[in-house]
């Protein structure tokens, strides 16, 4: 047992890295020979109890910032790294931020071990700081619906207790912006209530999507459930057309037109879309609003068309 022990040690020691900052994601092959290193503790050929204290000091002393390592591990998707740096007592004030850091990377088997080993016990704003960290990786629906789900804190809760204004905009932004799939942003926007009507420090996030290059199906889905397209932002006092006509986009361009976008609007500065669009040299957009324009007036004035 004692050899056994020692040759754990040292191999796993040896292992190891010296410093970790707290966004490191370690190479897979070195976490995957941290893990085979803990196929002795996995098989019960002997357990961390049967560590003597000084051999657990040994161990200690050769990993540095264990907290951050212990992230870097969950970063990594280490399950095994997980599991055996909990052995060294990581502290409560990490709690929160492992749980967002293993939503965020999308690992279903290091929440629920979290959840085992960790007894997460969040508060609405953690675990809205937990989905906001999936949000933003892009993650998959199992995770979404796991978190919203939670044992201690309940779908029931999260929707009968308000969403602070801040919250709100942050995860109805993020969702836009960040995720690929549909059937995650109709989940969310469902069981959170999404509110894409919401602003920014007075700027429609609708708009604000838009200028972060917001994917097209995230505004479409938007405007399909409320978003007001003829909302101004209090800052440059531009419309979604507007927006997305200073930036080129013409795909979005066209999509606000066929929602029946007002093309006539002006900023404070008297400027229209067309006008924005050409200050920027974005001549496809205004060649297709100019477009637009003329087949409108033409319907509202069929005479004159005539003639």
């Amino acid at each position: 047992g004692i050899e056994q022990r020692h040759e754990f040690i040292e191999g796993y020691v040896a292992l190891m890295p010296t410093v970790v900052l707290p966004d490191t994601v370690l190479p897979e092959n070195r976490f995957m020979e941290i893990t085979d290193a803990l196929m002795p503790l996995k098989n019960n050929l002997f357990s961390w109890e049967l560590f003597t204290l000084s051999e657990k000091e040994q161990l200690e002393e050769k990993i540095a910032s264990k907290e951050s390592l212990f992230l870097a591990a969950i970063r990594s998707q280490s399950i095994g790294g997980v599991e055996f740096l909990n052995n060294f007592g990581i502290p409560l004030s990490v709690r929160n931020e492992a749980y967002a850091a293993a939503a965020g990377v999308g690992s279903l088997p290091i929440l629920e071990y979290l959840d085992a080993a960790l007894d997460w016990n969040p508060s609405v704003s953690d675990m809205i700081n937990a989905i906001a960290q999936a949000i933003d990786q892009n993650a998959k629906l199992p995770i979404f619906q796991y978190l919203c789900n939670h044992k201690n804190l309940g779908l029931s809760t999260l929707i009968s207790l308000k969403l602070t204004s801040v919250l709100a905009e942050k995860l109805s932004f993020l969702a836009l912006l960040k995720l690929e799939e549909e059937s995650v942003l109709d989940y969310l926007s469902t069981t959170m209530q999404l509110d894409f009507n919401v602003r920014q420090a007075g700027v429609p996030i609708l708009i604000k999507a838009i200028s972060y290059g917001a994917p097209l199906k995230n505004i479409q889905y938007a405007c399909e459930h409320g978003a007001d397209i003829e909302a101004v932002s209090e800052v440059t006092t531009r419309t979604a057309l507007m927006t997305a006509s200073v930036y080129g986009a013409l795909s979005t361009v066209e999509y606000l037109c066929s929602r029946g976008a007002d093309i006539t609007k002006v900023t404070k500065d008297g400027k229209t879309a067309i006008d924005l669009a050409r200050g920027k040299g974005h001549l496809d957009v205004v060649k297709y609003l100019e477009e637009v324009l003329a087949q409108r007036d033409a319907i509202a004035s069929p005479d004159e068309a005539a003639d």
